[in-house]
């Protein structure tokens, strides 16, 4: 699969994480681009980012493992209940599927 910009996927990588921040394991997620385009460098360098930080968190506390492509992430907006304001998330491309 190759992911696109301003494309929505399912997170498909059940989330508890998720579920206690957006009321699902599973949310949609709207791909913006890659971590390195968004941030202009790889997520691990930019530390200090919000987005990176709580990546990093649900890592750990979803036990996301990944493999392949040099851990490169996509920077994508959840939206709840307002589509109008979405809140940043990264994710791998494994996690992602089509809608």
């Amino acid at each position: 699969m190759r992911v696109k910009k301003n494309k929505k996927y399912r997170i498909k990588t059940k989330s508890e994480w998720f579920k206690n921040k957006y009321g699902s394991e599973t949310p949609f997620i709207t791909i913006e681009d890659t971590d390195y385009e968004v941030f202009g460098d790889s997520w691990k360098n930019r530390k200090y980012v919000p987005a990176v930080l709580a990546f990093m968190i649900r890592q750990v506390a979803d036990d996301v493992v990944h493999l392949g492509e040099k851990d490169k992430a996509y920077y994508g907006k959840i939206f709840t209940t307002n589509e109008n304001f979405g809140i940043g998330e990264l994710v791998f491309k494994t996690e992602l599927e089509e809608i």
